[in-house]
Order: structure tokens, then C-alpha cells, then sequence
């Protein structure tokens, strides 16, 4: 799995977009601000899709929803 895209409307989060060869997908994983460290939010946060733009959608969307602790 590698790497496609990270996504960051605002300092507190990220998004960063995979490709899964293997199973043909996108998967967008979130991390968040925990003091001076970002940690990954866990597997069930994850979001999976086969269409790179609907992961970009979906990572943006979320972002701009989340605020401190909303995980």
C-alpha cells in the first residue's frame, strides 16, 4: 500500500489517501493533533472506496466536520 495524497483543511487533522494494489481501492486513514504529535485514529475510522476523487471528497468532508475529540 502506498501513499497517494494527504489532505489538511486545518491544523488539528489530516487525511491521507492509499492505494491498495492488491484489493484495487482507496483507502483514506485519519490522524489527529494529540499535543505536539498527530496519532492515527483506529481501522474503524478508516474510509474505503474504489474511486480516487470520492476519497478526496469523503477526506475534505470529514475534515471540515471534525473538531477536538469528535473521535
Amino acid at each position: 500500500m502506498r501513499s497517494i495524497k494527504t489532505v489538511q483543511v486545518h491544523t488539528d487533522a489530516y487525511a491521507r489517501i492509499y492505494k491498495d494494489a492488491e484489493w484495487g481501492e482507496f483507502i483514506v486513514k485519519f490522524y489527529e493533533k494529540e499535543g505536539d504529535i498527530f496519532l492515527k485514529l483506529g481501522d474503524s475510522y478508516n474510509y474505503h472506496t474504489d474511486d480516487l476523487d470520492d476519497a478526496i471528497e469523503i477526506a475534505e468532508d470529514a475534515l471540515m466536520q471534525m473538531n477536538p475529540n469528535v473521535f
